[in-house]
């Protein structure tokens, strides 16, 4: 089960962050604001998807 949710998340933040480089790439934002787009994103990811984990 654990490799099962290793490869949705990591999928999942995959198209994430595809999502973002072309919403980045499409809207011209700086590379700093793309950046911290990413890590709050992810962040945010995590921070909702690990109290499924203890369930």
């Amino acid at each position: 089960m654990a490799g099962l949710t290793i490869v949705v998340d990591a999928i999942a933040i995959l198209a994430l962050v595809l999502l973002l480089t072309l919403v980045a790439l499409r809207t011209g934002i700086p590379q700093v604001a793309f950046y911290g787009l990413v890590v709050v994103s992810v962040g945010g990811y995590v921070s909702i998807t690990r109290p499924w984990l203890s369930s």
